[in-house]
């Protein structure tokens, strides 16, 4: 990208997410469904994944939202199908077939989209100096009938997972490690996933992914120029919020009868930024999420420009945290064949087990200094003036590796007050 000797370095953000599956025993009926714009050939790039798993990333998004109404939501795509792969190699059969189609690699083999993931985490951890973005893997496996050597194998060697033999007869004992494993993943913003509840000793095993992710913007907003502005809420009063303001010279945006968008920056090599979108006045924020589609998402990111009259942007400054039941939404999606005792896992274990828990947690802060998680509003843009861009009403949110073209986080707002 270009860099514009204007921009400014500014402390970012640190966006933390925890993803898990949780094996064992449980019962749910066995539905289908193909996700639009499946890639039906094998990966060949990490491009060539991150569109199917932007694919399967809205569409949960969706079901989150339709469930939720006038929450917040968040959600992080590449943990969700990083979380997926990592239990895709032990998958065999019917069920094999179904999580190929969810993932959206149909008729790739599992080492090549073992490699292909293997690849992405060596791109993504060239990010070093103003952004970093770390990402583990782990699974826990009971001691007393441990998992295949093959599949052991792979997911360390592909994956970096990390593996810990654990007695799930001590549900304690073990949720106390898996959750000191997730704070120090997520340097302490999320300290809790599973529950006595998710874990026993039928449990044969629990993978987890966690995300981190601590970017400066590449142009802060100055502390003074935030003050109390109102917001206005989804059928309800409106209410008033601490909103940042700042001006910048230069600014990557797009804007059609819809929505405004701009691009906020991280770092100086701004290769990873927050793509935000607010509605025009006159569009209802339903019809808007009825556009927001992975397959516009492509066609709107591929639209963006420079603008050199610049822009005026006011973002509020909040905080989301969150839970999101994963697999209420697959379920709903018609992918529920991982959930009964019927899934055929048998290249993971000798022993039956099918998916029981499908969680995400995720923190997520936007101030003056940063994103303590991911979150940011707005944008538009016009050649011959500045960009006016308000982040008064509710806006959805991107925040994007421009290189690999992976959606880290995925959301919106629509009360930053909560």
């Amino acid at each position: 990208m270009i860099h514009h000797p204007n921009y400014g370095r500014f402390l970012g953000a640190l966006l933390p997410l925890v993803m898990g599956v949780t094996v064992l025993g449980g019962g749910i009926p066995r539905t289908h469904w193909t996700p639009r714009g499946a890639i039906a050939q094998s990966p060949t790039a990490v491009r060539d994944l991150s569109e199917a798993q932007g694919e399967l990333g809205f569409a949960v998004f969706h079901q989150v939202r339709e469930r939720r109404g006038g929450e917040n939501v968040i959600l992080s795509p590449l943990s969700l199908s990083m979380a997926l792969a990592l239990l895709y190699g032990g998958a065999g059969g019917e069920t094999q077939r179904e999580m190929s189609q969810m993932l959206g690699v149909s008729g790739a083999t599992t080492g090549e989209l073992d490699r292909t993931y293997e690849g992405l985490l060596e791109t993504m951890g060239e990010l070093s100096g103003e952004v970093e973005l770390a990402i583990a893997n782990s699974i826990w496996t009971r001691q007393e009938s441990p998992l295949r050597v093959e599949f052991i194998q792979s997911r360390q060697q592909f994956y970096r997972a990390q593996i810990q033999p654990v007695d799930f007869r001590e549900p304690p004992h073990v949720l106390a490690a898996i959750h000191e494993w997730i704070s120090q993943e997520t340097q302490g913003r999320i300290t809790e996933l599973l529950s006595s509840r998710d874990v026993d000793e039928r449990t044969v095993a629990v993978l987890l992914n966690a995300l981190y992710f601590s970017g400066e913007w590449t142009s802060p907003f100055p502390e003074e120029n935030t003050e109390l502005a109102q917001f206005n809420r989804l059928g309800r009063s409106p209410v008033y919020v601490p909103m940042m303001k700042q001006r910048l010279s230069l600014v990557r945006a797009y804007e059609n009868d819809l929505f405004q968008g701009i691009e906020l920056p991280y770092g100086e090599s701004e290769r990873l930024g927050m793509y935000v979108f607010v509605p025009r006045d006159d569009v209802p924020f339903a019809e808007f999420l009825g556009q927001f589609t992975a397959e516009n998402w492509r066609s709107w990111v591929r639209r963006f420009e420079w603008n050199e009259a610049g822009a005026i942007v006011r973002l509020p400054r909040f905080q989301v945290t969150t839970e999101v039941n994963v697999r209420e939404s697959l379920e709903a999606l018609g992918l529920g064949g991982m959930f009964q005792p019927g899934a055929d896992f048998s290249g993971l274990s000798d022993d039956p087990f099918w998916v029981t828990v499908m969680r995400q947690q995720l923190y997520l802060e936007v101030t003056e200094a940063g994103t303590d998680a991911a979150a940011v509003t707005g944008i538009g843009g016009t050649r011959s003036a500045p960009i006016s861009w308000v982040g008064d009403r509710p806006f959805v949110f991107v925040v994007r590796d421009n290189e690999t073209e992976q959606i880290l986080f995925l959301g919106s707002v629509v009360d930053p007050s909560l």
